[in-house]
């Protein structure tokens, strides 16, 4: 998911302690970006229930506050994994985790949050979900149980995790309307594979820098990251009326794997990813994930596809829209809603997937 740090305060960090062999506990920095009273009674209450068990420390907001806005790490606007990354090094976590929220409007306005972890030493992503609950306690429980289940992914060994980072997507047949629609599909099928226990993902851009790393000091056998990354490639076609993706796999090493396929009988992105990410996970023996909430992950994708127009970055905004949509159709008002900007964004469409 996108954070948008800019003009939203941070309402609360956390830290657990550091993974070692004198100490069994990991860093664990809990960032909140929304001012919203909501997010931050549930964000109040996780910080209860953390406390209460023994391997966890809190740490003192107000500097972390303080080291964050002195290095300028909020001015950016946008926190991606390399900011993760940043943050790790100033705070000396292990994890940094992002407690989001979003509004959804349909027939009953619903509030949904959104939890990312992130490897604050690699940029890699161990949790990138959507929260439910009926209330802060619900809500909380549910920040808990997936900040430990992203602890739990941190401590695997590469035997056990699969790391998988999204090169490139590419528009194989389709119309170029249907360019935004093909990445679209490698923003889903990230999500997907991230709600596996067994799989963490690097995002793309991320993975681009990591990628000039290795071209500057290529020893790959080194470096822990490099040595367990597999690298995917996104084809989409057309099946018929459907979709058809085909994901190849290399290694960092530049060692190859079998390509991966699936179609579905309609032009359904989210459908498609799905089914791709049955596919993978099957090759790589991972277990499957709890099921998402897709009303509640459709919010946040379309609160992506706004924070990006706010800050007028239309070529970005135009993949979360389609990913928004392809998850919850029926929200008609963001259809409408993107017609207001169709010309900023229908001449963003060539620029992608190539």
């Amino acid at each position: 998911g996108l954070l948008l740090f800019g003009e939203v305060a941070i309402t609360g960090i956390w830290a657990l302690a550091d993974s070692s062999p004198t100490d069994a506990a990991t860093h664990v920095a809990l960032v909140s970006t929304d001012g919203n009273g909501k997010v931050d009674n549930v964000l109040d209450t996780a910080t209860v229930l953390l406390s209460k068990d023994a391997d966890l420390k809190l740490l003192e907001r107000t500097e972390v506050n303080r080291i964050l806005h002195e290095q300028n790490l909020l001015q950016a606007g946008i926190v991606r994994a390399e900011d993760a990354v940043k943050a790790g090094q100033l705070l000396h976590v292990d994890l940094f985790a992002v407690l989001e929220g979003a509004t959804t409007n349909g027939r009953q306005a619903s509030f949904s949050l959104g939890l990312v972890v992130f490897d604050a030493k690699t940029g890699v992503r161990y949790a990138d979900t959507a929260l439910t609950g009926t209330n802060a306690v619900s809500a909380a429980t549910a920040v808990v149980a997936a900040v430990r289940a992203a602890l739990v992914k941190s401590r695997q060994t590469p035997k056990d995790l699969h790391t998988v980072g999204l090169l490139s997507v590419r528009n194989a047949d389709l119309p170029r309307q249907f360019d935004s629609v093909c990445y679209s599909v490698g923003l889903l099928l990230e999500r997907e594979l991230t709600a596996s226990p067994g799989i963490a993902v690097l995002e793309r851009r991320r993975l681009e820098q990591v990628n000039r790393e290795r071209a500057a000091v290529p020893n790959v056998e080194g470096n822990p990251l490099l040595s367990s990354l597999r690298v995917m490639q996104l084809d989409i076609s057309r099946d018929g009326d459907g979709l058809r993706g085909t994901v190849a796999f290399a290694g960092m090493d530049d060692s190859k794997a079998n390509k991966i396929a699936a179609a579905v009988p309609a032009r359904n992105p989210a459908a498609l990813a799905r089914a791709l990410a049955e596919k993978i996970r099957q090759s790589l023996h991972a277990p499957e994930g709890d099921p998402t909430d897709r009303t509640a992950e459709a919010a946040r994708f379309h609160r992506e596809y706004l924070l990006l127009l706010q800050h007028r970055d239309f070529l970005a905004a135009v993949h979360p829209l389609d990913a928004a949509i392809a998850l919850s159709s029926e929200q008609t008002s963001w259809q409408r809603g993107s017609e207001e900007h169709s010309s900023e964004l229908q001449s963003c469409q060539y620029l992608v997937c190539r």
